[in-house]
């Protein structure tokens, strides 16, 4: 029965801190959202109005460079690097995706990029 109490009293004692932790996280957030003019958050609240629910949750996905780039027939990546636009159309329209991460097998320099596009 003691050990049960010392349980519970621990257990009571942990809850309390993380509330307390939550708390003050909380309370520091907040103090640290900025909002933009009115102006600038119609416009936001505008656009996303009209975006349909497969633009908004494909404007929330990122592909890998990877996806959207030309394959041989074993499916590795041929090299040099060329992009597969009808990957990438797919990827841009049909799918709707945000935004494509520079990454492969690794990223790409401006250079690499400017032969890629």
């Amino acid at each position: 029965m003691i050990n049960a109490k010392k349980n519970m009293t621990l257990i009571l004692k942990n809850c309390f801190f993380f509330v307390f932790l939550f708390s003050l996280n909380f309370l520091f957030a907040q103090s640290s959202i900025t909002t933009l003019n009115p102006e600038t958050e119609q416009k936001i609240s505008d656009l996303i109005s009209e975006m349909s629910i497969e633009e908004k949750v494909g404007q929330t996905c990122q592909i890998t460079l990877d996806a959207i780039l030309v394959r041989d027939a074993n499916g590795a990546v041929v090299r040099p690097i060329k992009m597969d636009t009808g990957k990438l159309k797919e990827a841009l329209i049909d799918y709707k995706i945000g935004s494509i991460l520079n990454v492969e097998s690794h990223t790409l320099s401006m250079e690499q990029w400017e032969l890629v596009i």
